[in-house]
């Protein structure tokens, strides 16, 4: 449950889970209120890489924060963002605060906030930036979001 109205039901719900559609792509589901199924998880479950570092892992995928870049992605690339001023002026993605938002069985999420810098170190925007790795499969999903606060 991501939120509740203040009677307790259900105001803001996630699904998450894997589908097997058919040939034809096509398929059905049924949402159902009761006992919780026991989680699949399929052969390579999510869950929190075996390091003190904020890290996923799900079979050969892992994803965490990196040194001079915002992440690391399974040892083979580096993601970091940057924008240019309108003085020409590389400004950097610095992170602020890093967590695990989510570590299931199906899907895990990290969350990276912070902010672009001027090589003076002036803070610029803010952004935000989640990682989600995805159980049994070889795939990252990257969701950047750029803060721009009008005075």
């Amino acid at each position: 449950m991501r939120a509740r109205w203040e009677d307790g039901s259900a105001r803001w719900v996630l699904l998450d889970f894997q589908a097997d559609p058919t040939a034809d792509g096509e398929e059905r589901y049924t949402l159902s209120w009761g006992e919780p199924p026991q989680p699949g998880g399929g052969d390579a479950p999510v869950c929190r890489a075996d390091s003190a570092e904020v890290a996923l892992r799900s079979g050969e995928v892992t994803v965490s924060v990196g040194g001079e870049d915002l992440l690391s992605l399974a040892d083979r690339f580096d993601v970091a963002l940057s924008l240019t001023d309108a003085d020409g002026e590389l400004c950097e993605a610095v992170i602020e605060a890093a967590a695990v938002e989510a570590a299931g069985p199906l899907r895990g999420t990290l969350s990276l906030v912070g902010s672009f810098r001027t090589p003076a170190g002036k803070r610029l925007f803010q952004f935000r930036l989640r990682a989600s790795v995805y159980a049994g499969l070889s795939l990252v999903r990257l969701e950047p979001l750029v803060l721009v606060a009008l005075s």
